[in-house]
């Protein structure tokens, strides 16, 4: 079982490395190019559907990594704070309280 999970892990999954290079575009990506698009300034490439650069695809898989995280995060944390409850509930409320409560 456990070598399965490490040939999945090992073929499926894989780390993202930036570069300097990488870096540097996204940050001038996101502080002129985009600015100039929104405001319909940069004609050259408004019309042209351009694909995603290398370093842009390794933002948006990390953005996409960050957003599933989180909300596993908060599934986590909700299912502990029921716990919690529960057992409030069990302590404190008596047999026919917990049944009306459950209703």
């Amino acid at each position: 079982m456990l070598a399965r999970i490490k040939e999945y892990v090992s073929t499926n999954r894989w780390s993202l490395h930036f570069s300097a290079s990488d870096i540097f575009n996204i940050m001038f990506t996101k502080a002129f190019v985009e600015p100039l698009k929104k405001r319909g300034l940069l004609w050259c490439c408004s019309n042209e559907v351009d694909p995603l650069s290398e370093s842009q695809r390794k933002v948006e898989i990390f953005e996409l990594g960050k957003e599933k995280v989180m909300q596993e995060l908060d599934c986590i944390s909700l299912l502990n704070r029921m716990k919690s409850l529960e057992q409030l509930t069990s302590l404190l409320l008596s047999h026919k309280q917990r049944l009306l409560l459950s209703l």
